[in-house]
């Protein structure tokens, strides 16, 4: 390596590199000491590159020699012995010397920043190797070398504060490591500034935090003037964070001198300390202000510096830089520092401001004030300051004939210097304070009231100045750019356009009338909708960045260009968002004032292309939406509200389409957006960067897919034939389809469509997206059927489907059935995606044509009829209201595009609708009453619960119900509470002897069961919301829990009592888990454990009613069905209770899955929630205290298994006489239509040609009655082998018993424990989890093997196979029941290892 080093020079790509970097990998790891020494020698030399970095080749060879004197692994808890004896820093003799003599005795390199970081690595390495312990092969020089170069190092002090100032001045995850150097106890012994570890118990900070908190204090207490300013650098970094800078703050504030001391005397505190800033500013002012020149003055345009030398510039400039970060994370530190009665730092700041001081100074000055305006409360008094103190000349003073203030600070002292801090610094602040607060009368009583000359200077002088100014730091040219189009859109973005914006009021001053100024982003609308200069240059700006961003390449300012850009695309994005009301108020005020769409002003021709392409280069940022998704983002925005105007399209299309280069790339730009991988499972957070990118690609998504739809709904040629590969050019229908590069076909947005529906469509779960994204998914098939549905675009969209995809059988096979067993989202997309396939295969049926016809009809009207029918289902008479509730339901369920359900959320009569439940609930208490009034409230609450459940149906109906309080004004109801419990109210006794009105409880229940349902279809159509939806339900339950509670432990198995407890079960499987304790609320202790109990609570009762459904209990349970249903009642009843029993078991089972999915996702950490015992006795509904054994559940297995062949019996024979209706006896004709016809004699009396239409309606009843189910069964037949294949695994093989005395069946034994929320049997393979009675002997385990091996048998094993076979293979989960069969008979025929 030295020779090749020696004859190669400075080219080491091809030669030199690898073979250090081999010997650097090597087990050895580190360079001998010649090969050392000659790396040294070269990075000597070594320069920097026009930038200021380091080549790829010399950064790799520091890393390099950075990793050669790298001995942190001797820092390791014990001493690597073979590692030692291999360093060449300890067995070569002459290492150490001649390193030691290179690096610090050496001559100096031509980058000293490198030999400084080499320095400090060498140093580090000295120091870890003298901690070693005697005899470990250290030399006497080694030690010497330690103590001559700490001696040395002193010298670069200032140079290590700086470095760890830098270091942790950028902390961009909010990590807050500088934390290290600051202890808790400081902060804790000053209670003047509330800090964030009050209250927080203390312990004692680790050895190395201490030092490092020492080190801070001391040099801040012993500290000579040459490292003055590095140790504020140094603080400024390490005051970077919320924790950090009430650190500093408390730091600064006990190194002052004690307030009561005089002003105006020497400080006797710490340099280091507020009092000591704050009186060196307060004399740094009063020395100056005499020397402040008057308007007139020409001493103004170049004032003499006088006062201040250059280090002390330098120092307050240091100062101020740290005050600001201060300030800028600490609110308490911002006012107790404002609010100082001696300090008084803004006033004497704004004096400053009025001094002849350096441009500099003035606008770090402006820097700390602009964090100061960062509290509202601070922010409102320094507008007024500002307008005193004239920065900014607003009042012009009669007789003054030189201008004053910033403006000439700009137009001639930074102008001259080709450097404009104070103008970015002046930007920054007044971005700030328009966040903060912007008053309406700012300047009243000395001129016309406000924003408008601020505005003025930063348009006139600033934004549209700033192309033609000249700049010594090129980037500045960017920063100044973006400081002033970030005040433009924090203005634009607030304004809302008001009718008062459009009069011309007048203001009386100084006797005078003058008009009054309009609110400033009125102004920036009027220039944005006209061809303005300010308008222009964005569009200049615009096409500038893109053909910037096109070369790929670093510029300086590159980052502040991509801010400047993202705000004027902003700007124009608020433009077309708010012009449509502004040009109605404007048209509507009758004014002389001309403006136009900004659609419109964007077709105009570029003054520097001479080309009409502004809307061209805004879709050319798509092209760039993996390095900027912001801009993409909002180009996509842009371009949809565009795409509404059917005029534009042909013209964007030939714009798009006019140079084949330009199209290719856009075309690019489109599917690179579509293309775009994130991850779909956390689109909510802005918190983690990444999360918020991907979110930001999500929404670009949709824009592109709104746009196509929108486009494909116009007339052609338009965008969307364009971007989805047709074309434009020639007839539509001529259009040949082609996979991406067949026959020069580019990749198109269709192509990326498809391939995006296409991932996991060969799978058996079916395509990814849906589960995943059903947003986009419902998208891309909505796309795709506008293509198959349009006359012009099916015939190639078909051919190219069936022919080269195989789209339309990949995606048909994958619509599945609503199965309970399916998680909310896949129901909710299943439901979207099968009512999509059906309208693109299936014709269009007549029922289905007259409601698109009844729809059209309806919105012909607009929203006239909308505010009708909303206002009469809010108020009014009850029949009227009852109508208005109806036509509402029936509406929302035939439109589409819910236009009605967005006029219902926006005009806020959801809200009113919602809200009145609370005004109902005195009206239904009522009604519970045994002698009840009239029952108009009762119908009018329905017929509203129906209607809220319609808007439930879709995710964005659910969202806002959600977000209007629902769950929240069920909460406060008390008619829920009011369950009768004395019998003679709940049955048949107070029942009215017209039987016209129903008992009590039969009306309780059609209070309850619609709130129910309600409550389900909300859980079930929330998806990204569904945590904070299940949060409220979960809460509704808690207030009610007694009702809960009786539902759940009631003996009553009436067809109400059934739906009760079936509802209920499924709302508690899907709430009262372990996730309801996550849900990002700050709780306290006590509330914990009260809500940890209440859904403890849930689950035991959960458990104790499958106990009885699936106990002896259930024999009395059919018995009592089939007595409640009396023989000249409808067979449809007894079947409804019998799918309603299944349900409930198919819930309970689902909810046990869930629970042990959560708990672990390994067997060894899984809780049990059925005790180790596989025997079947008698009777197996042992009391709730207990845990029921997994006996029980495998008893449900064998039943369900049994139930689903008699069912599938059934299920066949109704579909064999379904085909064959006619051909049926007359016996068997008169027996199905008893199914429907009630009464004794009543077949009897319908005509024999009516016979076969009831028949065959009966039997279609009975074919989907028996298909639910065989749903049913299967899905708890797959629950239950799920069930005690997790139990079976863990106390089979992960489970140690215990002593075998102590045996689980003689002591009482399955009480349950509270953990995680869980409430289960808990056991671990240690025993130590869980109670310590619940102990499982070795004997247990045996008996429990043996108890399964007899239960689960081969006869019961071919059952299962062939429920699989006959059902779940095609509609569930393929091979899921054989798999798991499998596992659990090895489980049970192997012995535990």
């Amino acid at each position: 390596i030295a020779s090749d080093l020696r004859e190669e020079g400075n080219s080491f790509k091809g030669v030199v590199l690898p073979k250090i970097l081999v010997n650097i990998y090597s087990p050895s790891g580190h360079l001998r000491y010649k090969d050392t020494m000659t790396l040294i020698g070269h990075l000597e030399t070594v320069t920097a590159e026009a930038d200021g970095s380091l080549d790829s080749v010399n950064l790799a060879l520091v890393m390099a020699l950075l990793y050669c004197l790298d001995v942190s692994f001797l820092e390791q808890g014990t001493e690597d012995r073979e590692g030692i004896h291999a360093l060449p820093l300890l067995t070569e003799k002459q290492y150490v010397a001649a390193v030691h003599s290179r690096l610090v005795e050496g001559q100096a390199w031509k980058l000293p920043g490198l030999q400084a970081g080499v320095q400090l690595a060498w140093a580090l390495s000295l120091r870890a190797v003298s901690q070693l312990p005697q005899g470990a092969g250290i030399t006497p020089f080694i030690a010497q070398a330690i103590v001559n170069f700490k001696i040395n190092f002193t010298l670069d002090l200032d140079h290590l504060m700086i470095l760890i100032g830098e270091f942790y001045s950028k902390d961009p995850f909010e990590l807050e490591l500088a934390l290290e150097f600051w202890c808790p106890s400081e902060s804790l012994q000053h209670t003047s500034l509330t800090g964030s570890f009050l209250g927080v118990p203390l312990q004692r900070p680790p050895h190395k935090q201490v030092v490092l908190s020492k080190f801070v204090r001391q040099m801040g207490d012993l500290l000579p003037a040459t490292l003055y300013i590095p140790y504020l650098r140094m603080l400024k970094g390490l005051a970077n964070g919320h924790q950090c800078s009430h650190y500093c703050f408390s730091l600064l504030k006990t190194n002052g001198a004690p307030h009561g001391e005089n002003r105006q005397a020497v400080v006797s505190g710490s340099v280091v300390s507020w009092e000591h800033f704050f009186h060196s500013l307060m004399l740094y002012h009063e020395n100056l202000r005499r020397d402040v020149p008057s308007a007139d003055s020409m001493q103004y345009r170049h004032p003499p510096i006088r006062g201040i030398t250059q280090r002390e510039l330098e120092g307050l400039t240091a100062f101020l830089q740290l005050l600001t970060t201060i300030i800028t994370w600490s609110e308490n530190a911002r006012l107790a520092l404002c609010e100082h009665p001696q300090w008084t730092p803004v006033v004497v700041m704004l004096g400053l401001l009025q001094c002849s001081v350096q441009p500099v100074l003035k606008a770090q000055v402006l820097h700390a004030l602009a964090a100061f305006g960062k509290s509202p409360e601070i922010a409102a008094s320094l507008w007024q300051s500002l307008e005193y103190t004239q920065i900014l000349q607003t009042v012009k003073v009669p007789g003054q004939r030189q201008a004053a203030g910033i403006e000439v600070e700009l137009n001639e002292i930074e102008s001259s210097c080709e450097e404009y801090p104070l103008t970015r610094a002046f930007c920054h602040l007044i971005s700030t304070l328009v966040e903060s607060a912007l008053p309406v009368n700012l300047g009243a009583g000395l001129r016309a009231p406000g924003f408008q000359p601020y505005l003025d200077f930063l348009r006139d002088s600033v934004f549209l100045a700033f192309p033609t100014r000249a700049y010594r730091r090129p980037a500045e040219k960017w920063e100044l750019a973006e400081a002033v189009l970030e005040v433009f859109h924090k203005l634009l973005r607030e304004y809302e356009p008001q009718p008062a914006d459009f009069l011309q009021e007048m203001v009386e001053l100084q006797g005078e009338q003058m008009p009054a100024h309009k609110p400033p982003g009125h102004s920036l609308m009027f220039h944005l909708l006209n061809d303005s200069p300010t308008l222009s240059l964005c569009l200049s700006l615009l096409e500038e960045g893109a053909r910037q961003l096109d070369t790929y390449a670093p510029f300086p300012g590159k980052k502040q260009l991509e801010s400047a850009v993202l705000h004027c695309l902003c700007l124009l994005e608020l433009a077309l968002q708010k012009e449509v009301t502004f040009m109605d108020l404007l048209r509507e005020s009758q004014t002389s004032l001309l403006v136009s769409p900004v659609e419109q002003l964007l077709q105009g021709v570029s003054a520097q292309s001479r080309r009409a392409d502004h809307i061209t280069n805004i879709a050319r940022y798509l092209y760039h939406s993996s390095s900027n998704p912001d801009a993409a983002f909002q180009s996509a925005k842009i371009l949809r509200r565009i795409a509404r105007y059917p005029n534009i399209q042909a013209r964007l299309v030939g714009d798009f389409t006019h140079d084949q280069v330009v199209s290719e790339k856009l075309m690019a730009g489109f599917v690179e957006c579509l293309d775009s991988e994130e991850n779909l499972f956390s689109l909510c957070s802005d918190s983690d960067p990444e999360k918020r990118v991907a979110r930001i690609h999500h929404e670009t998504k949709i824009h592109i897919l709104n746009l196509l739809i929108t486009s494909l709904e116009l007339k052609g040629p338009n965008l969307g034939l364009y971007l989805l590969g047709y074309e434009v050019k020639k007839p539509v229908s001529s259009t040949n389809l082609q996979d991406p590069g067949v026959l020069g076909c580019p990749r198109s947005c269709l192509h990326a469509i498809l391939s995006l529906l296409q991932r996991g469509s060969e799978w058996r779960t079916g395509p990814v997206l849906t589960k995943q994204a059903p947003q986009l998914a419902e998208l891309f098939y909505q796309v795709i059927y506008q293509l198959c549905a349009c006359p012009d675009t099916s015939g190639p969209t078909m051919r190219y489907l069936r022919t080269s995809q195989d789209f339309l059988f990949s995606h048909l096979q994958h619509l599945p059935f609503i199965l309970p067993g399916m998680s909310d989202r896949s129901q909710h997309i299943c439901l979207k995606s099968t009512s999509m396939w059906e309208r693109l295969t299936a014709p269009e049926d007549c029922f289905s044509k007259l409601q698109r016809e009844n729809l059209a009809i309806i919105e012909s009207y607009g929203t006239a009829l909308m505010e009708v029918v909303c206002r009469d289902a809010c108020d009014g008479h009850e029949i009227g209201r009852m109508l208005a509730l109806a036509v509402l339901d029936r509406v929302l369920s035939i439109d589409r595009q819910c236009q009605w359900l967005m006029y219902l959320c926006n005009s806020g009569y959801l809200r009113v609708l919602v809200e009145s439940l609370r005004q109902d609930d005195a009206a239904l208490q009522t009604l519970l009453t045994p002698q009840p009034p009239l029952l108009k409230p009762l119908y009018i609450y329905e017929s509203k619960m129906a209607l809220l459940t319609r808007v439930a149906k879709t995710a964005q109906g659910a969202t806002e119900l959600l977000r209007c309080g629902l769950v929240g004004q069920l909460v406060e109801c008390q008619v829920f509470h009011m369950l009768p419990q004395n019998e003679a109210l709940r049955v048949f006794g107070q029942r009215d002897p017209s039987g016209f009105i129903p008992s009590p409880l039969e009306r309780y229940r059609q209070i309850l069961l619609p709130t129910l349902r309600l409550m389900q279809v909300i859980l079930t159509s929330t998806t990204t919301q569904h945590q904070q939806g299940a949060a409220q339900v979960l809460q509704w339950l808690i207030v009610h829990s007694d009702v809960i509670q009786s539902i759940l432990h009631g003996q009553d198995m009436s067809m109400g009592a059934l739906q009760e407890l079936s509802l209920l079960t499924a709302i508690i499987s899907k709430t009262a888990l372990p996730g309801a304790l996550e849900m990002g609320q700050e709780i306290n202790s006590a509330a914990l454990m009260e809500l940890q109990g209440h859904i403890g609570r849930f689950q035991r009762q959960s458990l104790s009613l499958l106990v009885r459904l699936v106990g002896t209990d259930r024999a009395r349970y059919l018995k009592q069905i089939e007595e409640t249903v009396s023989p000249g009642d409808l067979a449809e009843k007894r079947e409804e209770m019998e799918v309603a029993m299944q349900q409930i078991c198919a819930n309970i089972m689902e909810y046990c899955q869930t629970l042990l999915l959560q708990s672990s996702a390994e067997a060894q950490f899984s809780l049990c929630l059925f005790s180790p015992s596989a025997s079947e006795p008698a009777d197996v509904a042992v009391p709730s205290a207990r845990v029921p054994s997994l006996g029980l559940v495998l008893l449900l297995l064998k039943n369900s298994a049994t139930d689903f062949f008699r069912y599938h019996d059934s299920h066949r024979q109704s579909l064999n006489k379904l085909e064959r209706v006619e051909q049926l006896p007359p016996e068997e004709l008169k027996e199905l239509c008893q199914g429907l016809v009630s009464g004794s004699g009543g077949v009897e009396k319908v005509p024999s040609v009516q016979r076969n239409v009831l028949a065959k309606r009966r039997l279609v009843q009975l074919v989907n009655n028996r298909a639910k189910l065989l749903a049913l069964c299967s899905y708890t037949i797959e629950t239950c082998l799920f069930v005690i294949w997790r139990h079976l695994e863990f106390y089979l093989l992960y489970c140690t018993p215990t002593d075998p005395k102590d045996s689980l069946l003689a002591v009482r034994f399955g009480l349950f424990c509270m953990r995680d929320s869980f409430i289960a049997f808990c056991v671990d393979p240690s025993g130590s989890r869980g109670l310590s009675v619940s102990r499982v002997s070795q004997q247990d385990l045996e008996q429990l093997q043996t108890d399964v091996a007899n239960s689960f048998n081969e006869p019961l094993q071919r059952k299962l196979l062939e429920v699989e076979g006959l059902y779940s293979k095609t509609r569930s989960r393929h091979t899921f029941i054989q798999a798991l069969t499998r596992r659990i008979r090895g489980l049970v025929h192997h012995a535990k290892g």
